[in-house]
């Protein structure tokens, strides 16, 4: 008998996990691009649209910018975008612009008044838990703030927010 194959159960499914829980163990969720699509298919409360690195430059509107520099936004997306201008100090008070542009977009957005699939998926795990984001996503940390106030953060789950090195 192993940790994942009990005594006399040859192929561990999800039948068996769901009728034989094991309250110690903690789970980790991943989320990755396109967890704020599902969890916000409508936009935030207002109807703004969370964007994808496909359509950043088009959906906060600094294409303009970037044309200007002879950069066809449409062409690539926009970490190729800014990984052809990091290098080059010319490009330097473009690009705070744009990160200021990006900031200023996502600053402004707001939770629906409505429970979202972040605030069920945080509700569904607990404090021993984990949710690990790879793209910055404000509303997965509102909806942890918001959860926080109202339960407090003894029933929720960790959520960190985890970079390449």
């Amino acid at each position: 008998m192993t940790f994942y194959s009990p005594k006399g159960v040859s192929k561990v499914t999800a039948e068996y996990l769901i009728r034989n829980p094991r309250s110690g163990a903690p789970h980790v969720v991943i989320l990755g691009a396109g967890a704020s699509l599902q969890a916000f298919p409508n936009g935030d409360k207002n109807g703004t649209r969370l964007p994808t690195m496909d359509n950043l430059v088009e959906t906060i509107g600094f294409g303009e910018k970037l044309n200007s520099l002879g950069i066809n936004p449409h062409e690539l997306n926009f970490e190729l975008v800014c990984s052809r201008l990091f290098p080059d100090q010319k490009y330097k008070d473009l690009l705070l612009e744009i990160e200021e542009d990006i900031h200023r977009y996502f600053s402004n957005m707001q939770l629906p008044e409505y429970p979202t699939l972040y605030g069920h998926l945080l509700l569904s795990l607990r404090k021993q838990d984990l949710v690990a984001i790879f793209n910055w996503d404000p509303l997965l940390f509102d909806s942890w703030e918001r959860l926080d106030e109202l339960f407090g953060r003894a029933y929720l789950p960790q959520v960190v927010f985890c970079t390449a090195t």
